[in-house]
């Protein structure tokens, strides 16, 4: 069996291969790098520390982080409220899980997201009020829908509902 080339020559060949190899590796990593610090520079400048006064209405300025967060979250929520709904009872049943889902947002412990996700407090706390404020508008449909259905006739047990269906989300919308 006879090798065009002696063992050298195909060591030599492998060993500058490898380096070849590893030269073109760490210079597409470090490619890779700087596009994704261009990338992070520009959705910081632009998204995340870009601020505005939202048609003058507050005296805080809203930063695009937040409007983009707040759009997602409500515009999610009125899409699994709405998506194919035939009946009211539907509609009611609908409200009444998302409300127990978005309620677990407004837990305590739910502002661990804000360190995960390196969310500012500040904002934390808008989008927790949107929250709460969703929350408020699920329950009150949930509630009034169920005591249409009972035509009011049911004595303190409905009033009771509508009740303590509000009142977790009214308190963060109030603080």
């Amino acid at each position: 069996m006879d090798f065009p080339f002696s063992s050298t020559t195909w060591y030599s060949i492998v060993t500058i291969g490898s380096l070849v190899s590893l030269v073109l590796l760490i210079s597409i990593c470090l490619i890779f790098q700087w596009i994704a610090s261009l990338v992070k520079h520009t959705i910081r400048k632009h998204i995340v520390y870009s601020t505005f006064n939202l048609f003058n209405l507050f005296e805080e300025r809203l930063s695009v982080e937040e409007i983009i967060v707040v759009v997602l979250y409500v515009s999610a929520n009125s899409i699994c409220i709405g998506w194919r709904i035939k009946t009211a009872d539907e509609l009611s049943t609908r409200c009444a899980s998302l409300l127990v889902t978005n309620s677990i947002l407004l837990l305590p412990s739910a502002s661990a997201a804000a360190d995960v996700f390196r969310i500012s407090l500040r904002s934390y706390q808008r989008i927790h009020c949107v929250v709460g404020l969703v929350a408020l508008i699920e329950g009150s449909i949930h509630a009034i829908q169920e005591l249409v259905k009972q035509e009011w006739k049911t004595s303190t047990l409905s009033v009771t509902g509508l009740a303590v269906s509000v009142s977790p989300a009214l308190t963060s919308v109030i603080r």
